[in-house]
């Protein structure tokens, strides 16, 4: 069960007017209007905080919550079960409709909202909620492209109950089926003040549901596989986009469905990396490849078979660059180019001869001192080698 005085950030203490404040910032905070970057994760916070504020500002709800949960978890959740027609944006428009300004401040007015405009409200049909799901490739597939099939969960409307939450649904006669509850006081003379507070009998929806669908437990979604082609152009890019419109999570309240987002994630492959639109390529080579010259010899994303010959001396880490061998630009359909970075491989704890040693000195200049100028090293001593600490790195 949800630990809703965290949710709300609050001490268990905390009286009706801190809960009150606490939900009025927080659904400030995380309202999806002001999330577009992050909608799915807004979405769900935002429910959240209403579920939280919901069962809090109750008093009744709040003891039974507070009684039950050090003891059994389970006897809260099926003696108040959640409300299948809950909507958290309507108790977030009960909260703000009144004041004179938009809480987002965006420099309009609200009208006055009477029952009837606010019912209009309550029975507006929203759009589902966005699902954005990652595509992890690799870069060998992006820059091949072609088609995809992904499976993924999506929201659907439940079948056992047709989305209704339940059986039995009756209209709340605490509020007239309004889901508001609108109280005018005579303060004076010519002083009348009017409120409206969302009806807690039936959380602000409207209806009664006598029987909880045991299938999705009043939330009037389930989770179900759907599966869909995503046909990638040929050097997809990290984090490019592929919206499938209205195939998103199911809407709540009958509204249609929300879009589905696949977004890119480039994964490594083999020696390869990409930099912009220029490709790079690792290539390992013995020493004694690098001092004589050798054939190198790989093959490219695309399947070419690259084969040419370095005849002089390779420095480790040095690269040839080949032109229009890179990934390709689709504003300007150029390619980038292609590096080969050579990295030359050392023999590890391989003894030398004195023998090879003077070949050596014949060969290449030494730069040697004598043993008797030598420093003695301390015993607690070790040679590292580099590619032990490439691989710890």
């Amino acid at each position: 069960m949800a630990d809703f005085y965290k949710i709300l950030e609050i001490e268990r203490d905390a009286s009706d007017a801190d809960i009150r404040k606490a939900y009025k910032r927080l659904a400030l905070v995380w309202h999806p209007d002001r999330n577009k970057d992050r909608l799915e994760e807004a979405e769900k916070k935002f429910k959240e905080i209403s579920e939280a504020y919901q069962v809090l500002s109750d008093t009744e709800k709040r003891a039974a919550y507070d009684s039950e949960r050090s003891s059994n978890e389970s006897f809260f959740q099926k003696t108040h079960p959640p409300t299948p027609n809950f909507n958290p944006h309507d108790l977030f428009n009960m909260f703000f409709n009144n004041n004179v300004s938009d809480p987002f401040h965006r420099n309009f007015h609200f009208p006055n909202v009477n029952i009837h405009q606010q019912q209009q409200q309550n029975n507006t049909k929203r759009k589902g909620t966005t699902k954005i799901d990652n595509l992890h490739l690799s870069l060998k597939e992006l820059y091949l492209g072609g088609k995809k099939k992904i499976t993924t969960k999506i929201f659907d409307i439940c079948q056992n109950c047709t989305g209704q939450g339940g059986f039995n649904i009756q209209s709340c006669g605490n509020c007239q089926g309004n889901g508001i509850i609108r109280k005018v006081n005579v303060l004076g003379p010519g002083l009348i003040q009017s409120t409206q507070s969302m009806c807690h009998q039936c959380s602000g929806s409207g209806k009664i549901v006598e029987s909880i669908c045991p299938q999705c437990t009043g939330k009037k979604l389930i989770v179900v596989l759907k599966s869909f082609i995503v046909d990638l152009p040929p050097c997809a890019k990290d984090n490019d986009k592929f919206i499938f419109e209205r195939e998103g999570n199911a809407s709540e309240d009958g509204g249609e469905r929300g879009d589905l987002i696949f977004l890119l994630k480039e994964t490594p492959y083999s020696k390869f990396e990409r930099k912009e639109n220029d490709l790079y390529y690792t290539y390992d080579l013995l020493l004694g490849d690098s001092l004589i010259g050798t054939t190198i010899q790989f093959e490219h994303l695309n399947g070419q078979n690259i084969r040419y010959f370095e005849s002089g001396i390779i420095q480790s880490n040095s690269m040839r660059k080949i032109l229009n061998l890179g990934y390709l630009d689709r504003p300007t359909n150029t390619y980038g180019d292609l590096y080969i970075i050579y990295n030359v491989k050392y023999p590890l704890y391989h003894e030398i001869t004195e023998e090879q040693k003077d070949k050596i000195r014949e060969i290449f200049p030494c730069l040697e001192t004598q043993q008797q100028n030598s420093v003695d090293l301390p015993e607690n001593n070790i040679l590292i080698n580099s590619e032990l600490i490439k691989k710890n790195n």
